[in-house]
């Protein structure tokens, strides 16, 4: 992925079974989530089932899946249900996440499947952009290699026992150093990778801090195989951004959650590639600037769904210089915001002096922050030959929408916010 993305707005959770539990409603507090119930259509379904005996938990399971039709399912366990049959059958096809002190993984799975599920609607509402006007072309897919399991461990017989396992399981390769591994996973030898640290945790830590660093690799599923791995693994490889810790003994859980994660892995990769095409000018041709009709109609259906908070932005570009400038000078520091915004973003050149952005899946202060972030990218830098280089400042302006507001209405507002001499962000209600 070109950039690293956040969650912009508030989860919506519904915890099945149970009220949610206070460890859960905790570790929550920290992030944008919020626990609700019926009364409201949520963004996440979770079935806790740490408490549900092992007889149970098949019924439960079923009941969960049908439950959540139409909606991402989680499914919390505790480490001695590790092995039950049911997880092991439910991993298969559902996302499982193991219990850890202060539910990092838990945290990080949500935040995840709401922003994938976000960004989907997108490429939706793209699409009937693209039907309505019939303009603009279909992303051609491209071949994925066949999926492959990397194994990272030191030389020995423990390293060699775990790797007979998993290759038992799945195809697997193997790295035997960090740098090996760096090697591999960016020759995309590999779409998912299970790290034996034994005595290297520092080692084996800083390459999942790499991993998540890296702009082509920060989405692959990263599993942690411990000899025992108690609360304080789990919590410890959670901050370094593992997806999961599950014991040597315990690979065929280790394997179906690595698969269900490389496949969200690739769906998320999908999106974000029609995301990256599905921008065009008013002729149809593919561009970072697209054109106002096709802006103009996403807006209209993202108006007419609205089943994500979404905001629109504006940005005027103020040119620090004398006299009445010329409209080409607008447009590199036009491209730039364009680069600077993620591939999620959707803008649109009003004026040469004016950018609107469209930011689904927003509420207000994330839309401020992304807007904030873009001005500051534009007045850091110099436009245009050395010799006669431009500085710009800008205005930007936010208001948030909602189910059935005027696409029209919210654009002339912007229009009006920044042509007001104020160089800050301003909201409009």
């Amino acid at each position: 992925m070109g950039h690293q993305e956040y969650l912009r707005r508030t989860a919506f959770v519904r915890c099945l079974f149970i009220e949610p539990p206070k460890d859960v409603v905790r570790a929550a507090a920290d992030h944008p989530i919020e626990f609700v119930g019926s009364e409201r259509q949520p963004d996440i379904v979770l079935a806790d089932l740490r408490e549900i005996p092992d007889e149970q938990l098949a019924g439960r399971i079923a009941t969960a899946q049908q439950a959540a039709t139409g909606t991402p399912l989680l499914f919390l366990i505790g480490g001695d249900q590790r092995r039950a049959a049911p997880i092991l059958s439910a991993v298969s096809i559902d996302t499982v996440v193991m219990s850890a002190p202060g539910e990092a993984f838990l945290m990080t799975a949500i935040k995840r499947r709401v922003l994938q599920a976000d960004r989907a609607e997108e490429v939706a509402l793209r699409l009937e952009a693209m039907a309505a006007l019939g303009r603009g072309a279909l992303p051609v897919p491209c071949l994925r290699p066949q999926p492959r399991a990397l194994f990272v461990g030191l030389p020995g017989a423990l390293s060699l026992k775990t790797l007979t396992g998993l290759t038992r399981l799945t195809p697997t390769g193997a790295a035997l150093s960090r740098h090996q591994a760096l090697t591999l996973l960016e020759m995309k030898a590999a779409d998912r990778v299970f790290i034996q640290p034994h005595k290297q945790r520092r080692q084996m830590t800083g390459l999942v801090r790499l991993i998540r660093r890296h702009s082509e690799l920060s989405s692959l599923p990263v599993i942690v195989l411990e000899k025992h791995a108690k609360g304080r693994h789990r919590a410890f490889w959670a901050t370094a951004g593992a997806n999961a810790v599950v014991e040597i003994d315990d690979l065929p859980l280790a394997v179906g959650m690595a698969e269900q994660l490389s496949r969200e892995s690739q769906l998320a990769k999908s999106v974000e590639d029609n995301l990256a095409d599905l921008s065009f000018t008013d002729d149809g041709t593919q561009s970072r600037l697209c054109g106002g009709r096709f802006f103009e109609a996403v807006l209209a259906q993202r108006c007419r769904s609205a089943h994500a908070p979404f905001s629109l932005g504006a940005v005027r570009l103020i040119p620090q210089s004398l006299g009445t400038p010329h409209p080409a000078i607008f447009s590199e520091p036009a491209v730039y915001a364009a680069m600077g915004a993620t591939n999620t973003d959707l803008i649109m050149r009003a004026a040469p002096d004016l950018l609107l952005i469209s930011l689904p899946g927003s509420d207000r202060i994330a839309a401020r922050r992304t807007l904030r972030l873009l001005a500051t990218l534009i007045s850091d830098l110099k436009f245009g030959a050395t010799e006669e280089a431009r500085t710009f400042a800008t205005r930007t302006a936010v208001v948030s929408a909602r189910q059935g507001a005027d696409p029209k209405t919210l654009i002339r507002q912007l229009v009006a916010a920044v042509g007001e001499e104020r160089a800050e962000t301003r909201e409009l209600a």
